[in-house]
């Protein structure tokens, strides 16, 4: 995957805040899960092993000096973050996204 096409799915994963409606994550594995169509627990589960397993191989090729944190100029590489965004990822403040950061940023757009 090149960094454009990672950094546009990245977003997809988590939603843009400055659009007026977020998108939602459907993952295709099998079949295409997306646990607000079902409150089944084992279907809530498999969703976030499957997001968790997707933002992580993303996460891996946005981190592109390979220090295992994103930073805000990682992010911007192919589409505008703003500082409120990143600042919401950044859950630690210090000044860069990791990827338990960035799962969880992923996580809460699920919900």
């Amino acid at each position: 995957k090149n960094v454009e096409e990672a950094t546009h799915l990245a977003y997809s994963i988590l939603g843009s805040r400055h659009k007026t409606k977020r998108r939602k994550i459907e993952i295709s594995s099998v079949n295409k899960i997306n646990p607000k169509d079902s409150s089944e627990p084992r279907i809530q589960s498999q969703f976030r092993e499957e997001i968790t397993k997707y933002s992580g191989a993303t996460f891996d090729d946005l981190d592109i000096d390979g220090d295992g944190t994103l930073s805000k100029e990682e992010l911007d590489v192919a589409e505008e973050i703003s500082e409120e965004e990143f600042n919401e990822m950044d859950a630690d403040g210090d000044g860069s996204i990791s990827k338990d950061e960035f799962e969880a940023a992923a996580e809460k757009e699920e919900e």
